[in-house]
């Protein structure tokens, strides 16, 4: 991707296992937020995500957790440790897939008020493109 449209992005990844690869924040139980919260890691790292065109990934339908169906008891809870969770990590944020110009920031600031005067611009909105991706590490080849 050159941009994420929203911060609620839940992609598929294949990542690499490597000491560098954040784990999921431990803070983030049960149901909510954890994915997300996650992605918003490797993006905040510096990992850069890319559409595998030819790769399919199947979702096995399963009749909602308990989890799931307490959700709206701690969503407020949820979605403040999330802000929280942003705060923290974008101070020392080394992003390379930006959000796009006309992302969804779910009321929270936007990024490039909080990143170095270089990092400011966003990328184009039409270079987002759902899908299973594939998520590295370094440099960006281009293609």
């Amino acid at each position: 991707f050159l941009c994420f449209k929203s911060r609620g992005w839940e992609p598929y990844l294949v990542v690499p296992r490597l000491d560098t690869t954040p784990g999921f924040d431990e803070r983030f139980v049960g149901y909510g937020k954890n994915k997300i919260e996650w992605i918003q890691h490797l993006r905040f790292l510096g990992f850069v995500f890319y559409v595998l065109p030819r790769a399919f990934v199947v979702h096995c339908p399963h009749p909602p957790s308990v989890s799931r169906q307490n959700w709206q008891l701690f969503r407020d809870k949820k979605d403040e440790l999330f802000r929280s969770f942003i705060r923290e990590h974008l101070r020392n944020a080394s992003i390379r897939t930006r959000m796009c110009e006309d992302a969804n920031f779910n009321g929270m600031v936007r990024e490039s008020a909080a990143l170095r005067q270089g990092d400011e611009r966003p990328a184009t909105s039409d270079s987002a493109v759902p899908g299973a991706s594939l998520a590295s590490r370094g440099r960006s080849t281009g293609r």
